[in-house]
């Protein structure tokens, strides 16, 4: 399943069809009332924390233990409500909760997957109403397969700040790239994605220009690394049109006023799969090599509010901030370099600095 299909969605909020009784003569149908209010779910730890549980990391039994708790319907009359529970595939038949809540204590199977949580309130004399979620059991070192980043030409740099391991690749240009997202989470900047820390180290942390201490000394990347600025970008595109034939598709040489990389972005993609099924949705205008070796996966883009944090784009683009603020003129928004699929360009916009969340690859000058 495509993973922009597995964000938590309702599938199923309504009333059973109306009791039909039949007479010879004369048909009739009784309406029942409703329960009052709408079916939700949510999900607390062993701990009894509250978790998100669109994701489950299948590292250990613990952490695939789920309490699910109904919540938002009750009876007008101050009646019983029962709930009843079915996760598919791994459940045939749903059970009853026996929990005065109506909760349901689940562990889900060892193995990666997406499973389906539904939940039924019935009560006596009432539409029933019924409710379901995706969750999808992910791994930190499996889910994400098929990133080519075991080549022997590509370096290693550990953060020492939290001790978290990135493949780096110094063959293009003047300076030296990471492979893989920035996922630094110790000070508490940036959003894992769909807010489920699960996928912080699958797909790399989601950051405000403004949480990335630009210019400050206290910069997201690693000591001695930095956020590329846009000069960065184009020292990157210039060297690879250098590395291709005429006939390639990548183009002439970019100027530096240009707004997109001519023919270039297949060069950046990796055609990595998450949990089997493949990023990057299939598009015959772009040849997907990764002959850069920098694996850029399609994770999407968040926009974030006082109140919301809501993710878009995934199997479809892949955005990275840049150090480079618009102008002084403008200095609420800056640069961000963008993949699409579908577009063999790389291509920029202007996102507002403190509200648009993209991905960080960190660079440092050779």
């Amino acid at each position: 399943m495509i993973l922009k299909n597995l964000k938590a969605v309702l599938l199923v909020s309504a009333c059973v069809a109306g009791l039909v009784s039949c007479k010879k003569d004369d048909e009739t149908t009784e309406v029942l009332p409703s329960l009052e209010g709408n079916l939700t779910i949510t999900a607390q730890n062993e701990a009894g924390e509250e978790v998100n549980f669109e994701f489950i990391a299948v590292e250990s039994e613990e952490s695939r233990t789920v309490t699910f708790i109904p919540k938002g319907v009750s009876h007008p009359e101050g009646g019983t409500i029962s709930y009843s529970w079915t996760i598919s595939p791994d459940m045939e038949d749903s059970e009853t909760s026996s929990a005065e809540d109506g909760s349901y204590v689940y562990t889900f199977p060892d193995s990666l997957g997406t499973y389906t949580v539904t939940c039924s309130a019935s009560a006596s004399g009432y539409y029933s109403s019924s409710t379901s979620y995706y969750s999808t059991v992910v791994s930190q070192t499996e889910s994400l397969t098929d990133m080519e980043l075991d080549d022997p030409e590509l370096g290693t740099f550990t953060d020492d700040r939290d001790g978290k391991t990135y493949k780096t690749t110094s063959k293009w240009g003047n300076y030296e790239w990471f492979c893989q997202n920035l996922s630094y989470s110790e000070d508490g900047r940036g959003t894992p994605y769909n807010n489920s820390e699960v996928m912080n180290d699958i797909f790399g942390r989601f950051y405000t220009w403004d949480e990335l201490g630009i210019g400050g000394d206290n910069g997201i990347c690693p000591d001695g690394w930095e956020v590329p600025s846009e000069d960065a970008w184009l020292d990157l595109a210039q060297a690879l049109y250098e590395s291709g034939s005429e006939d390639d598709g990548s183009g002439d040489s970019g100027e530096e006023t240009t707004d997109y990389f001519s023919g270039i972005a297949g060069k950046l993609m990796v055609n990595a799969k998450f949990n089997t099924s493949l990023l990057w949705e299939f598009w015959p205008t772009v040849d997907i090599t990764n002959d850069s070796g920098l694996a850029m996966i399609p994770a999407g883009f968040a926009n974030i509010s006082e109140d919301t944090k809501d993710f878009s784009g995934v199997n479809i683009y892949a955005a990275f901030w840049t150090s480079t603020a618009e102008d002084s003129a403008n200095p609420e928004r800056a640069l961000y370099r963008y993949l699409i699929c579908g577009t063999p360009d790389v291509l920029s916009n202007y996102g507002y600095t403190g509200s648009f969340a993209a991905n960080v690859r960190c660079v440092k000058k050779k």
